[in-house]
């Protein structure tokens, strides 16, 4: 912005000491502005556009590599390295067009503002003669005006930073898009007491679940009831709803019809947070964060040592911790220093120090 500003100063002060010794410079000045003016709406747009474009391809390189990166072990097993690969370079050769097609732009503006700072000095030398010969202008006072010409290479700044600053206008536009997604409805009314699942009984009354308004169906008038400490298997195919059921249980989606019941409550009519605070679930992925183990294990820190080692110890995980360094050992993102083995027996320990009545737990399992 410091630059814009500069180079904002120093473009009208050179012409108008150009005007000043020679008058004439005025006449041809004002088509050139015009033009500027002109490819500058000219530009700015499609530029804008393709700045977002090669943003959002970028960014789905480095999901891609990451996701790579965290399931290597998975892509060498099934012998899909070439694949892989494939995928990444169909996504570089995407980004390499975009950034080209930028480029492109970039320099098709470069190119005339470099025209117009050319027609600058002709036109200043031209009146500075003119002025010389038929005006009684100074020749000293001419090749003044000769020398500040020389200077409009700042228009090439100003452009530049123009440009820069609409690509930086991306970001500002991305983040207002995310803000005005739909969001969760996290607080109602109706405030449930701290026991409210005392008897967990679920009933799904009829449910159906789509992603999206466009969307078909993925579970369609599904009924069925689970009683108090009873332990359910739901099994099935590959995209079949079981991931479905859980998100429905934890309101992450939210049904197209029929209703959820725990205890005989409808879950939509209880606190998003109350809700998901007397459930508990174990991931098929197991999810630790870079930090100490305590605060992975209880991160609002609502327990004491005892339960953290109890819950270590029923899951056989007391003697590891110990060799670790304790509750407060250090756990790389994602787990990294343990096995993933290791990360879920966390994962489970987690689940037992909530106590909470209940508990789902994702498991895939492969037959041949």
């Amino acid at each position: 912005m410091k630059a814009l500003l500069k180079s904002l100063l120093q473009v009208p002060s050179i012409n108008f000491v150009i005007i000043y010794t020679s008058p004439l410079f005025i006449l041809p000045l004002i088509p050139l502005a015009v033009f500027f003016f002109t490819i500058m709406n000219l530009h700015n747009p499609p530029s804008k556009q393709f700045r977002k474009m090669e943003k959002d391809v970028r960014s789905t390189i480095y999901s891609f590599i990451a996701k790579c990166c965290a399931g290597s072990e998975t892509v060498r097993a099934f012998a899909k390295e070439e694949y892989a690969s494939g995928m990444l370079s169909a996504k570089l050769d995407r980004f390499t067009r975009c950034k080209i097609v930028l480029q492109c732009s970039d320099r098709w503006l470069c190119y005339y503002t470099d025209q117009i700072e050319n027609l600058v000095v002709r036109f200043s030398a031209l009146c500075a003669v003119i002025s010389c010969g038929y005006f009684g202008v100074a020749p000293a006072l001419a090749g003044l005006s000769l020398s500040y010409a020389f200077s409009m290479h700042m228009l090439d700044n100003v452009v530049e930073e123009i440009s820069r600053i609409e690509h930086c206008k991306i970001d500002a536009e991305r983040l207002r898009d995310y803000s005005s997604l739909a969001k969760e409805l996290l607080a109602i009314e109706r405030t449930m007491e701290a026991d409210w699942i005392a008897h967990p009984r679920i009933e799904f009354d009829n449910i159906c679940i789509r992603y999206a308004a466009t969307l078909p169906l993925v579970l369609c008038n599904v009924s069925f009831s689970i009683a108090a400490r009873e332990k359910v298997a739901v099994i099935g195919r590959t995209g079949s709803g079981k991931s479905s059921l859980t998100m429905a249980l934890f309101r992450m989606i939210d049904p197209f019809s029929g209703c959820i019941r725990i205890g005989g409550i409808d879950i939509s009519a209880v606190d998003l947070s109350q809700l998901r605070g007397a459930l508990a679930i174990i991931p098929q992925d197991p999810v630790l964060f870079s930090g100490s183990l305590r605060a992975n294990l209880d991160p609002f820190g609502t327990c004491s040592d005892k339960e953290l080692w109890k819950a270590m110890e029923q899951c056989h995980m007391k003697e590891t911790i110990d060799n670790l360094g304790g509750l407060d050992c250090k756990i790389d993102d994602s787990g990294k220093n343990l096995s993933v083995g290791q990360r879920q027996l966390l994962c489970l320990a987690r689940v037992l120090i909530r106590r909470v009545n209940v508990k789902t737990h994702f498991c895939y399992f492969l037959i041949a």
